[in-house]
């Protein structure tokens, strides 16, 4: 049974006129007819009793009168939760992001989103940038800044966000910790602190940049933070990209050189597809693209 039905049982009866109802609700007599009988046929009961003065409601018209309240004004509450969601989701941003992204500016691009988007409720997850590959391609990010390793970002409608460059992490009394860089084929004969996972895109391109550089280095791999392992082993010294390398600012017991030649694994600003954006995904990424070319023309 369509609502709209009840909405003219409760007309008519509020006017008592066929006539009035018909012309209150915009439509001919013969329909309103036709709809009061359906009810009443629906039913199985007389609703009105009709005279050639007046109508007047039966003991079963009179129960349905409180129910048929009862659910058009369900069906309102309901329509209004539904614009209500409709909102919510619209203006639902997930966002997916690398570690740290307070170094690399993100979290302030993500403030001042949100300040010129007051309606609008950002869902942060950190991952690596495999995990976020997998997210943006399974929908269950919106965006994500992640690393552009041996082309990754690229394949999503993407562009460049933030230079990141690889650094190594020396012990305080390794030979080279009184420079400022230094090349990889200098750490031939170190041990390196391996933390990326095995087949993961890191691991594949630190693994391409030692072989470029003609070495195999020894590696350990160790249970816990990577950054106390590092601190903790001064026997070993580890790659790690720029804005990583600032947890060790200040630290006595290492020390962080530059990599000579640069080496770039840069952060770019990803989304799933061009053609499936959501309308807040399509501003957010409009936002930080603005904010960066502004940034370049400085």
């Amino acid at each position: 049974m369509e609502t709209s039905i009840l909405n003219e049982f409760l007309t008519l009866e509020e006017t008592n006129s066929f006539s009035k109802a018909a012309r209150q609700m915009q439509i001919s007599q013969a329909t309103l007819s036709r709809h009061i009988r359906q009810l009443e046929d629906s039913y199985g009961v007389p609703l009105f009793e009709r005279t050639t003065q007046k109508m007047k409601l039966t003991p079963y018209g009179e129960a349905l009168v409180v129910y048929a309240k009862n659910i058009l004004e369900n069906e309102h509450s309901f329509k209004r939760d539904i614009e209500r969601i409709h909102f919510k989701k619209a203006n639902h941003l997930v966002i997916g992001t690398v570690d740290f992204p307070f170094y690399y500016g993100i979290t302030t691009h993500l403030a001042e989103f949100k300040k010129s988007h007051p309606n609008a409720t950002l869902e942060v997850h950190i991952a690596s940038t495999d995990e976020l590959i997998q997210m943006l391609n399974t929908g269950k990010v919106d965006v994500a800044f992640m690393r552009n390793i041996m082309g990754s970002a690229e394949t999503f409608d993407s562009f460049f966000y933030e230079n990141d460059c690889m650094r190594i992490v020396v012990p305080i009394d390794h030979p080279l910790a009184s420079s400022n860089s230094a090349t990889l084929q200098q750490f031939s004969n170190d041990t390196f602190y391996h933390r990326y996972h095995k087949n993961s895109l890191m691991h594949k391109f630190t693994s391409a940049l030692f072989e470029e550089a003609h070495i195999a280095p020894k590696l350990s791999v160790s249970e816990g933070s990577w950054e106390d392992s590092v601190i903790n082993d001064l026997s070993t010294v580890t790659t790690c990209m720029g804005g990583l390398a600032r947890n060790f600012e200040g630290n006595i017991h290492v020390k962080v050189l530059n990599l000579e030649p640069e080496i770039h694994a840069d952060i770019w600003l990803a989304a799933s597809g061009e053609n499936s954006h959501s309308d807040i995904a399509t501003e957010f990424m409009q936002f930080v693209r603005s904010s960066v070319s502004e940034k370049c023309d400085i």
